[in-house]
């Protein structure tokens, strides 16, 4: 019998009963028992054979039909049979919003708050191409899927629109490839441009359902399910229970959230019109899967893939979570504090833009020097989904044009931007071990950020310690970004024998054992000062070596003290790396630097012995970079040479692992057991620094035309005294004259100049403003309960310590107070 148990029918299907009779001539009759309770008889025709009945008229279905179970039952010579077959009535659009929204989403077109995101999505369609007909093996096609998303939300807004036919040819092209059927890697990138394909396929097909044949829908329908129920049976869509941290970068990476989502679109845009026992495994799957991922993902909103490839990640994800929250209810993105603070994440990893205000992303990681997705996309989510002002901002305001079909989705104007400049200028970001510094909000802010935390890695790299600088959106003390051959050596870092880190020398970065993760132990910082400390011992593949910590101390927009203390059981060679290249700036509003064609220039000149400036593009201001340390560095300039994604010449992907030039670096290099390293970089020609390194500690004095600027000791072994009218008891102490501050870490005293700044009964770090006129403070870290005095020229009246008034003593220039153990601030009137 046909209809058959369990088949599906919709509105413009024809309804056929087919009976076949083996063996008996006798007469057929047949009829069918609706939802409702009332039955109608089939006239059935024997067709020319009394062994095969027909429906005299096959019923054409409407949407005025019941929906529900039908049951069919054919009578013939005393036996019966009956099937139970489905109608249902579609209810589309249903993916992303419904058809209660239409009328609302149709009419942005016309709000001015979305006149530059319609616009862009019409230029960017005015500008496609056909697709090839047959990509064959090799060619990267997944670009289609956003070209397609595109075609079909115009039509929908706006039908008048004239790319009507290119939306259909984008669509058949893409549902009827041969490649669907060539196994388990059916197109050229393995499984990006299935989950890609099935979620484009997916919206157009839910947006644009009335437009289509009932022949059509049922060739999409088997399409998606049919590519589904084997995607299932992949690794693509491998459920990692009881994961561990080999698996955390597996289910956190790009491609394992592309597929998700493409699974994902198929199973809640076909909740009507498949049986729900094949879609219910699809359904339990993603749901069984989302749990794992959420439970990977690290609470300090970070990726491991850098917050280039963070941003693709995100964009399917959150179409995914689009999908399951309308289908199944909640808000995923409250849920888990990941969201949020990745909304911090990529505020903090935004460059200072010059005369925009996107200088690009700090391209940690296999990431270019902006997103893979627009910021008007990702933060548009956010936005709308966190009701978050700050990821708002970034939505409205950052000048990068490039937007998708999502971002016209997406965006919420009526959520109120909140600009950063109300946020702190720093921000350790402590499971990822990114601490990122800039020294103003404005677009002309020097940028600093040092990473040293976990490694999942995928899209990661070796670089734990490994710095960048940036000002105004000019790159100075550089990352290559993405990295075919992931190697040590191409990053601001150390390597030990010619050896480096944990999982370089592939393509593909390998998981770390959370044993072997890097760290920032220490954090200290206040507006535009800041002090950080990192430890990447745990990452070097050198037996040898029993630990590197790399300090870096910020004083103001200009100046940079980077300070690396090294032991080994034996000696070794040391190579100290830093890289810069020469760009160019933006060629138009929102764009980024390029290297590309300057990439062989050298932007670094000698200009005495130890001491170099950086110049990476013309007219900007120099960066210098000055050897102060006591022991003896061999330096070297040289090429700086790194495996990129894509052959720098071509364009073409570097599939042959070549090797190119970018930039030059500058190579330190010493044999010891024990070496410590101190390089003072500093901005613009007012300044000179001199070193006072000798082997009872590591020192420098900044100073200009007319006066000291800055002084800044590491005692080598605690304390030391008469050290350049210096006595420290600490790990680091310096002071600041022009804008007059005194800092240091772990410190029990600490006097300069006749001046006694710092007497501490246990050992504490801060900052301390206390010889200004105006706002006086001290932000204070004691590890134990400590008796502090603190350098304090102007007799206070009110002493405060986490805003309630604190007791203290005045004598000598000094405040005296004691403070439990803690962070603190301390205020003083």
């Amino acid at each position: 019998m046909a209809p058959r148990d369990g088949d599906h029918f919709f509105p413009e299907d024809l309804l056929e009963v087919v009976v076949t009779t083996p063996g008996s001539r006798e007469a057929v009759t047949a009829s069918i028992r609706l939802p409702d309770g009332t039955s109608f008889d089939v006239a059935l025709d024997d067709d020319g054979s009394p062994l095969l009945w027909r429906s005299t008229d096959p019923l054409l279905l409407t949407a005025t039909h019941p929906e529900g179970n039908w049951v069919l039952t054919a009578e013939s010579a005393g036996r019966s049979d009956e099937v139970t077959f489905t109608f249902r009535l579609p209810r589309h659009p249903r993916l992303m919003f419904g058809p209660e929204d239409l009328d609302g989403i149709q009419s942005r077109k016309d709000d001015p708050a979305y006149a530059a995101i319609w616009a862009e999505m019409l230029r960017m369609a005015s500008r496609y191409d056909e697709p090839i007909p047959d990509p064959g093996p090799g060619r990267d096609i997944r670009s289609y899927a956003d070209r397609l998303m595109n075609l079909s939300l115009i039509q929908l807004v706006d039908p008048s629109q004239p790319h009507e036919d290119l939306l259909w040819t984008y669509f058949f092209t893409m549902l009827r490839y041969p490649n669907w059927d060539e196994g388990e890697i059916p197109f050229n990138n393995e499984d990006l441009t299935v989950g890609h394909f099935l979620t484009a396929l997916a919206l157009t097909y839910d947006w644009h359902y009335d437009a289509m044949t009932p022949a059509e829908r049922a060739e999409l329908r088997d399409r998606l399910a049919t590519v589904t129920d084997a995607w299932m049976l992949t690794y693509y869509m491998r459920v990692y229970r009881d994961i561990t941290w080999n698996r955390f970068g597996t289910v956190t990476n790009n491609h394992y959230w592309i597929n998700q989502q493409g699974v994902a679109a198929a199973a809640f845009v076909l909740e009507d019109e498949i049986p729900e026992e094949m879609r219910s495994v699809w359904v339990d799957r993603l749901e069984e899967n989302l749990a794992v991922i959420l439970s990977v993902l690290e609470e300090d909103g970070t990726s491991n893939e850098g917050v280039a490839y963070h941003a693709y990640g995100q964009i399917n994800l959150f179409r995914w979570l689009d999908f399951r929250d309308r289908a199944l209810g909640g808000n995923t993105a409250e849920a888990i504090p990941w969201f949020e603070q990745s909304v911090l994440w990529d505020t903090y990893s935004i460059l200072p833009g010059g005369d925009d205000n996107y200088g690009g992303a700090a391209n940690f990681g296999d990431c270019p020097a902006r997103h893979y997705q627009p910021p008007r996309t990702i933060q548009a989510w956010l936005a709308s989904r966190l009701d978050d002002g700050h990821a708002q901002w970034i939505a409205e305001q950052i000048s990068w044009p490039h937007v998708t079909a999502m971002s016209y989705l997406w965006y919420d104007p009526s959520i109120e931007a909140i600009a950063p400049g109300t946020l702190p200028l720093s921000r350790l970001f402590p499971q990822k071990g990114i601490f990122a510094w800039r020294s103003s909000w404005d677009d002309d802010a020097s940028y600093l950020s040092i990473k040293s935390g976990s490694y999942f890695g995928g899209h990661e790299q070796p670089d734990a310690g490994h710095l960048i600088l940036h000002r105004a959106g000019v790159p100075y003390l550089t990352d290559h970004g993405y990295s075919y051959l992931k190697m040590t050596d191409e990053h601001n870092l150390v390597v030990i024998d010619g050896v480096g880190q944990d999982g370089e020398g592939r393509q593909w970065m390998s998981a770390v054992d959370p044993v072997s993760w890097a760290s920032v132990p220490f954090t200290l910082a206040d507006g535009s000062y800041f002090d950080v400390v990192a430890d990447p011992t745990p990452m070097y593949l050198s037996e040898e070596l029993t630990s590197w910590t790399r300090e870096i101390v910020g004083l103001g927009p200009d100046v940079f003290l980077v300070r690396d203390a090294l032991a080994a059981t034996a000696a070794v060679e040391i190579d100290w790396l830093l890289h810069s290249y020469a760009s160019e700036p933006p060629g138009s509003a929102g764009q980024t630097y390029t290297y590309v064609d300057l990439r062989t220039e050298n932007p670094w000149t000698e200009e005495a012995a130890g001491q170099w400036s950086i110049q990476p593009q013309d007219g900007v201001t120099a960066l210098h970079v000055m050897d102060a340390s006591a022991m003896v560095w061999t330096p070297t300039l040289e090429p700086s040479m790194f495996v990129p994604e894509k052959n720098l010449d071509t364009g073409e992907y570097n599939a042959s692992f070549d090797s190119f030039q970018v930039g030059y670096r500058l190579r330190r290099s010493v044999s010891a057991d024990r070496a410590g390293s101190l390089v003072v970089l500093w901005f613009g020609d007012a300044l000179h620094a001199e070193s006072w390194s000798d082997s009872t500690a590591d020192g420098t004095r900044l100073y200009d035309a007319t006066a000291d600027v800055a002084v800044v000791v590491w005692p080598a072994t605690s304390p030391v005294t008469a050290f350049n009218g210096c006595d420290v008891t600490g790990a680091m102490a310096g002071r600041r004259f022009d804008e007059p501050a005194f800092f240091g870490r772990d410190l029990t005293h600490f006097s300069q100049g006749g001046d006694v700044l710092v007497d501490a009964s246990t050992p504490v770090s801060l900052l301390a403003r206390l010889e200004h006129t105006g706002v006086r403070f001290a932000i204070v870290q004691a590890a134990a309960s400590a008796d502090l005095t603190l350098f304090c020229p102007i007799e206070p009246t009110r002493v405060t310590v986490d805003g309630t008034d604190a007791s203290f003593t005045w004598a000598a220039s000094a405040i005296t107070l004691t403070l439990p153990a803690g962070d603190h601030r301390i205020e003083v009137e």
